[in-house]
């Protein structure tokens, strides 16, 4: 059932996965280089150390940026054409960051099958979300659907339906390219 949903939504043959790795897995990995490469270029002086190789999958965040402040950021990716969005758990040690930085591959995918009556545009390149901790907990707190302690904050780029148009977050298109965020949290000026 997934592999059909998959194939319709245009995500299988989008692009290789070596090894025969999960999508999904190989998304957040892209997903984390694209981040590291983003930083860089924006935050030249900062230093950007990696948490994962300090201790493997550590919780909460993903990248430690650090000048004359520091943030801890964690990196969300996906590449879904129908909406964009994360699973985020809601204890303290998932909360464990100062900013979400969402990579949404999803855009540069071709919507095909059930998806293409929609009129989704197609991007050239990824769309990036940043937003701070104080309201992903709020979103996490008050989302709608999810598992346990997991949630889903998302957005649909289609019109949906009444059940799923109240649990989504229309506002998270506001936190789009919002690069003055980690900058304040960081002290330093985001590069152009």
């Amino acid at each position: 059932m997934q592999q059909q949903h998959d194939k319709a939504a245009g995500l299988r043959g989008a692009f290789t996965v070596p090894g025969e790795i999960p999508y999904t897995k190989y998304v957040g990995n892209v997903g984390e280089r694209c981040a590291k490469a983003l930083l860089s270029e924006r935050f030249p002086s900062a230093t950007i150390m990696d948490a994962n190789e300090v201790r493997m999958n550590q919780s909460g965040h993903d990248f430690v940026v650090s000048d004359k402040g520091r943030a801890l950021v964690s990196v969300k990716a996906l590449a879904h054409v129908e909406g964009f969005g994360w699973l985020q758990g809601s204890s303290e040690k998932s909360l464990a960051f100062d900013i979400v930085l969402h990579i949404n591959f999803g855009c540069m995918l071709t919507p095909k099958g059930r998806y293409a009556r929609f009129g989704i545009p197609v991007r050239q390149g990824p769309e990036v979300y940043i937003v701070p901790r104080r309201t992903v907990a709020i979103w996490t707190r008050d989302a709608a659907y999810g598992m346990r302690k997991t949630r889903w904050i998302y957005c649909w780029n289609r019109r949906p339906g009444p059940k799923d148009d109240a649990a989504q977050r229309r506002e998270l298109l506001e936190w789009k390219d919002r690069l003055d965020i980690l900058a304040d949290a960081v002290g330093r000026e985001a590069a152009r």
